[in-house]
């Protein structure tokens, strides 16, 4: 493929992915007596039996090493009432002061949000470099939160959105 057809591929590549919705989770961790995290939506469930957790982290993201040392992760699933924790946990200007933004709590040494649609304590069970990413898989080893009803935070079409249910 020529460089022209690759960034065209390329470009038509981010444009689908912006019309596919994808919920939006908090990942985080701590490492020594720090805390990290980063907003995500490459976040998937890949299987029941053991639970098990798929998360992609960007290399060069300032939690990639400290997830990776650490060997464990929390996964917050942000609800409707959490719509101004995306753009604090995705600037690294705001990086020192993440955690200052909603009501987190430490469970088994992880942080973890209040009131998330779901949270899940996972285990590194496995990791592989893609591209620029690392691919992470996690083994669930418990679900401290989750809620009664569902109100979900989404990403699509490069903005924020709340998933309304019907009652």
């Amino acid at each position: 493929m020529t460089d022209q057809s690759t960034d065209r591929a390329a470009q038509a590549y981010r444009q689908g992915m912006r019309r596919l919705a994808a919920g939006i989770s908090l990942i985080t961790t701590q490492f020594g007596r720090r805390r990290h995290g980063m907003a995500a939506t490459a976040v998937t469930s890949v299987t029941t039996e053991p639970p098990t957790l798929l998360v992609c982290v960007n290399r060069q993201a300032s939690i990639h090493a400290p997830l990776l040392a650490a060997g464990r992760f929390g996964v917050n699933v942000l609800s409707g009432e959490h719509d101004m924790l995306p753009p604090v946990f995705a600037s690294p200007e705001k990086r020192v002061t993440r955690f200052d933004h909603g009501e987190w709590y430490e469970r088994d040494g992880l942080p973890l949000l209040r009131n998330a649609e779901a949270s899940f304590i996972c285990d590194v069970l496995e990791h592989r470099t893609v591209g620029t990413h690392s691919v992470i898989l996690g083994h669930v080893r418990e679900v401290p939160e989750l809620r009664a009803t569902s109100r979900p935070l989404i990403w699509h079409e490069g903005a924020i959105r709340i998933l309304e249910t019907e009652a």
